[in-house]
């Protein structure tokens, strides 16, 4: 929802009508997706971690007898896709606190911030269905989705304030 919020100033359509679309149509492909699964798995599918991988497992179109490359292949210009959008907005917020000439290496120390935190949480999410796994994730959503927001709307009112009093006319 934040990505949709923050990428809402460069739509030009309207954006209710894009919103409402795009809701139902990842909707219906969400249901697609999901029955395909149980049909084709049924009881199996709630003992496998991954279960729409397990399905292109032993599906077979054609000449291509095993899917799971091509949609490991899919999942991959996914991740990379959803990281680079995550990036350019990361750099449109650090436009409003960084100075123009420090912004490409505070956006590289981000991203690299962000490669620690997934290589220090993967052995844990790996097993995220176990209990050790929630205080982490709840920490890393606690941080980002609260903690730093308000810092941020914080450090954006006091960068405010100090333009205003430096802009104000002297009173008489």
């Amino acid at each position: 929802m934040g990505a949709f919020l923050m990428l809402a100033p460069m739509v030009k359509v309207r954006l209710t009508k894009t919103y409402v679309w795009y809701a139902v149509v990842s909707a219906l492909f969400l249901f697609v997706v999901f029955f395909t699964v149980m049909a084709v798995l049924g009881e199996y599918a709630t003992l496998q971690m991954f279960p729409f991988y397990g399905v292109a497992g032993v599906a077979q179109i054609g000449e291509l007898s095993n899917l799971s490359a091509l949609e490991a292949a899919v999942w991959m210009i996914g991740v990379f896709i959803k990281s680079a959008v995550y990036l350019h907005l990361c750099y449109d917020c650090l436009a409003f606190l960084v100075p123009k000439r420090y912004r490409s290496i505070a956006i590289v120390i981000l991203a690299i911030l962000g490669v620690f935190a997934a290589v220090y949480t993967s052995g844990s999410l790996v097993t995220s269905k176990t209990s050790y796994a929630l205080p982490i994730v709840i920490g890393f959503n606690l941080v980002f989705s609260v903690v730093l927001p308000i810092f941020l709307l914080i450090a954006e009112k006091i960068k405010r304030g100090k333009t205003n009093e430096t802009n104000a006319l002297p009173v008489t």
